[in-house]
């Protein structure tokens, strides 16, 4: 059985975190028990082995890890935001209802750089995975709380000084996104 796309990349985000758990780790003893803990997880477990070993090589080519001369592996400062990146997946907003909507509007706004224009692609496809919309080019909406969110996916994505969230009560097309959030105007 082959290793899918979402295995491998679980598998590199398995290894920076386990390297950034630990801060340092030593390649001879680790990387062996590393990779059978992670065979356990992944179908075929001679195949997912030597996956794990080619994460390890790969993530040593790009980068990400240093291996030392004393045989221990470390997390490079591009390797830390690797693992940010993949940790994205776990950044979520607290659940609400339309009950609980304080009447307020959060207008995201950000002005991304070209040369981080891959991460816009990254900040806008999170802003829609967590339910915002859409409003204009580089301008998202959301009716609840998240402001604490998105100052967290921002500096992840180290883009804090690129992004804005104003709160409003009120904007021009309002009517449209009661609909859109299922919300009815508050008095």
């Amino acid at each position: 059985m082959t290793i899918t796309r979402e295995q491998g990349a679980y598998i590199a985000k398995a290894i920076l975190a386990v390297v950034a758990a630990g801060a340092v780790l030593t390649l001879a003893v680790t990387m062996p028990g590393l990779i059978s803990v992670m065979g356990a997880f992944l179908p075929n477990s001679r195949r997912s082995r030597a996956s794990a070993r080619q994460s390890f090589k790969r993530l040593i080519k790009k980068g990400y890890l240093k291996s030392l001369p004393n045989g221990r592996l470390v997390l490079t400062k591009e390797g830390r935001e690797r693992l940010d990146r993949y940790q994205l997946d776990d950044l979520t907003l607290p659940e609400s209802s339309p009950s609980e909507w304080d009447g307020r509007w959060r207008l995201i706004l950000f002005d991304v750089p070209e040369e981080k224009n891959y991460l816009r692609g990254i900040f806008r496809r999170k802003l829609q995975q967590l339910g915002f919309h859409y409003l204009q080019r580089s301008a998202w909406l959301y009716p609840f709380a998240c402001e604490g969110a998105i100052a967290e996916l921002g500096h992840r994505l180290e883009l804090d000084e690129h992004l804005a969230v104003i709160v409003t009560d009120s904007f021009s097309q309002e009517p449209k996104f009661l609909k859109r959030f299922h919300l009815t105007a508050t008095a």
